[in-house]
């Protein structure tokens, strides 16, 4: 997706979120979900994580509680990539009647990633050489969230959302040598931060932040 599609979309859904003047398109306040279908649109475009494609469903628990749980996989791309994710949230909306507006909710994710990788590596006394590798990845992420859904008198819902957690890489390693993985050319003019968290290996926990936006349609 280009920057320009990108800053089309941001305008459009701007637009959507308080900018519309026809009446199809003014939040509907009255409106107490019970079940919504979404999408993720920045999966679509997540350097860090992979390009993937998403479904989600949000449903009614309890008055102001709503739980949400979302699958995708990841699309073939140069890496050949595969794998999928699932996320599960308990949202929380400070409405106390109804599941729209503001709300805080507690997330958690697994993905399970497989894709291929090529670096430069240098080890002493042999000739530098490229290799192709395999790198696999399984991540859990338990994240808090604080965002905002709104939804339209035409049933399309706007959410938008921020937080901050943790993420554990249970079981991320290569097809190379221990040898090979010393010797990997990194830094300036070999790679960049992206690259770096890519070809990142071994039992670690690192701190997790996630921003998006979804889309969706109420149905109920």
């Amino acid at each position: 997706m280009k920057l320009k599609h990108l800053i089309y979309l941001f305008l459009f859904l701007l637009y959507l979120n308080g900018f519309g003047q026809k009446p199809f398109l003014r939040p509907d306040s009255l409106v107490n979900p019970k079940f919504i279908i979404k999408v993720p649109v920045l999966g679509f475009i997540d350097v860090f994580g992979g390009f993937s494609y998403r479904v989600g469903t949000e449903f009614k628990i309890h008055n102001n509680i709503s739980a949400y749980i979302e699958y995708g996989k990841y699309f073939p791309s140069t890496e050949k990539r595969n794998g999928d994710l699932f996320k599960a949230e308990i949202k929380f909306y400070k409405n106390k009647e109804r599941s729209t507006g503001g709300y805080f909710s507690i997330e958690y994710l697994y993905k399970n990633v497989t894709f291929n990788f090529a670096d430069s590596i240098a080890i002493p006394s042999t000739s530098r050489y490229e290799k192709d590798y395999i790198i696999h990845k399984e991540i859990s992420c338990l994240t808090l969230k604080w965002g905002n859904l709104t939804v339209y008198k035409s049933k399309l819902v706007f959410e938008y959302y921020g937080g901050f957690g943790v993420r554990y890489y249970s079981n991320a390693y290569n097809n190379l040598t221990p040898l090979e993985n010393q010797y990997i050319l990194t830094g300036e003019n070999h790679g960049d931060l992206v690259g770096d968290a890519l070809r990142s290996v071994g039992t670690f926990w690192a701190p997790n932040i996630n921003v998006g936006i979804k889309i969706g349609y109420l149905i109920k």
